[in-house]
């Protein structure tokens, strides 16, 4: 048995920033658990076999095989389905809850008696993209051998294969709105056989947009107005930087002008945060009479997708500053690289000051 958990894609963390603390910690995924399991660990050739499904209460489920789905019951589900195996094989039990976490369990069937024949099916699935906005268009490949069909579930899609000898692979054109685990099961003279692959849906709705613009972006003197014209769409909740000011939203959605008096060269950031993610726009004022030129920041990621537990390379750079930050994870730095090892989806965020102004980078 094992419980369910799930990486969430969200939070957008920048520690130290007091005014974003109440849009920073994505939510704690629920725990569920599934269980499947066998009557017996061993069969002779052509007995059968109850395989047991265990599920908490609202939580679906699909065995495969045979492909078995189980709604989701407020009392639970406690199932037993009688097979009858052909070779040893490995039952896999896949729960999900409302939300679209998931656990999943598996139990193998070792047949006796049965060393004759043509050989099993062969079978793998895999996705050009694991971890996708809602709508994205995703390829999935499908490689079958010694295979007379395989059938792709969600989706009910019937893939005709070559039999035994022959080995064919064939793409599937998917658009998830939501977390989607795609299972393809194979079946062919020698038996059948399963893989899976799961497509991560960022909560399942459109990322937000931010569109920050400056008038003027050059002022003659220190505490000269500015307008600062906001666009936001999609958006859960907006902060403006550096003054920390929440902008209000009406069904997500924002279209105001502020206006601000720089002292000194100053850039503007703009972030949304909504969907699990966050976009950012930023827009500089140039400030006349001020010591110096305007600072400039930059931070870049040597990959922006990892698995749990990797690491990630961030490189900064700034001109014309005194002072760095790059949050997580709160380093203090101007020019050079720092790793990290983000437990979820991280935007991080460098800011910079010197005599000129501030300058974001994200």
């Amino acid at each position: 048995m094992r419980r369910g958990t799930k990486l969430l894609l969200g939070g957008l963390l920048i520690a130290g920033c007091s005014r974003l603390d109440e849009i920073v910690s994505p939510p704690e995924p629920p725990t569920f658990s599934v269980e499947v399991e066998a009557t017996k660990d061993s069969i002779d050739f052509g007995e059968t076999v109850g395989i047991i499904v265990r599920l908490d209460a609202n939580i679906a489920g699909l065995l495969v095989p045979p492909g078995k789905e189980f709604a989701g019951q407020a009392s639970g589900v406690l199932d037993t389905t009688i097979l009858r195996p052909e070779h040893t094989t490995t039952f896999l039990l896949i729960g999900r809850d409302t939300l679209g976490f998931r656990a999943e369990d598996a139990t193998t069937v070792v047949v006796r008696g049965h060393t004759d024949g043509p050989p099993p099916p062969i079978v793998t699935i895999s996705a050009n993209q694991t971890s996708v906005l809602a709508g994205t268009p995703v390829e999935l490949t499908i490689a079958m051998k010694d295979a007379t069909k395989t059938l792709l579930v969600p989706g009910g899609i019937e893939i005709t294969g070559g039999g035994l000898g022959t080995e064919k692979d064939t793409i599937v054109t998917v658009t998830p709105t939501v977390t989607t685990t795609y299972l393809a099961i194979a079946e062919g003279a020698g038996g059948s056989a399963h893989d899976a692959v799961e497509v991560l849906v960022i909560n399942g709705i459109t990322p937000p947009t931010a569109r920050l613009e400056a008038n003027p972006t050059v002022t003659a003197q220190p505490g000269d107005t500015v307008e600062l014209t906001v666009n936001v769409t999609n958006a859960d909740s907006t902060v403006l930087l550096p003054s920390g000011d929440r902008i209000q939203l009406t069904n997500g959605s924002a279209d105001t002008t502020i206006a601000r008096s720089p002292l000194h060269t100053t850039s503007y950031l703009l972030v949304a945060y909504g969907a699990g993610t966050a976009a950012f726009d930023v827009a500089t004022v140039q400030v006349g009479g001020t010591n110096g030129p305007p600072p400039t920041a930059q931070v870049t990621a040597d990959r922006d997708t990892i698995e749990l537990g990797e690491t990630v390379t961030l490189t900064v750079a700034s001109t014309d500053a005194i002072e760095g930050l790059l949050v997580p994870p709160g380093a203090e730095i101007l020019n050079g690289m720092v790793t990290d090892s983000p437990a979820h989806t991280t935007t991080y965020l460098f800011v910079v000051r010197g005599p000129g102004g501030t300058a974001f980078s994200a």
